[in-house]
């Protein structure tokens, strides 16, 4: 029980993570470029958007998974003994 609700902690922080990297991206985008950040730029720049975003979530959910791992070696498994 506890295992999952780590799991699902670490891979909201990562989702999170993703989210805001996404949108720190395009605001550095449009700033560099001289662009009002608007909702029309956002929906413009939304295929790179995604993409990052995949990037990011492919990295984060392994590194999600092994602190999992890691939690319930050394911390959960502890307690219950």
């Amino acid at each position: 029980m506890l295992g999952t609700r780590i799991a699902r902690i670490s891979l909201a922080e990562t989702l999170f993570l993703c989210l805001i990297a996404v949108l720190c991206e395009n605001v550095f985008y449009a700033t560099d470029n001289g662009i009002q950040l608007s909702l029309p730029f956002l929906a413009s720049r939304w295929r790179t958007s995604i993409r990052m975003g995949l990037v990011i979530m492919c990295a984060g959910v392994p590194v999600a998974y092994l602190f999992n791992l890691y939690i319930m070696a050394h911390v959960v498994r502890p307690m219950a003994d």
